[in-house]
């Protein structure tokens, strides 16, 4: 009853080529080209910036809304 277990890579090669297709519309200008994509452009920057000063799951983000967060 001891059946030894191989490793198949198939399913691993098998998830990028799945994946592309779901990702290809964002790659294809689809994030700014909505009406407040460009805001989430600055929300990611600002998030990245208080990531980078060590708040690890900011929930104020002192650049955003003229200081107000």
């Amino acid at each position: 009853m001891n059946r030894e277990r191989r490793f198949t890579p198939l399913p691993w090669l098998l998830l990028p080529l799945l994946a592309v297709p779901a990702f290809w519309p964002l790659a294809d200008n689809g994030l700014t080209a909505s009406f407040d994509g460009a805001t989430h452009l600055l929300r990611l920057g600002a998030l990245q910036r208080a990531v980078s000063e060590g708040v690890i799951l900011p929930r104020w983000l002192p650049d955003m809304q003229l200081g107000y967060g």
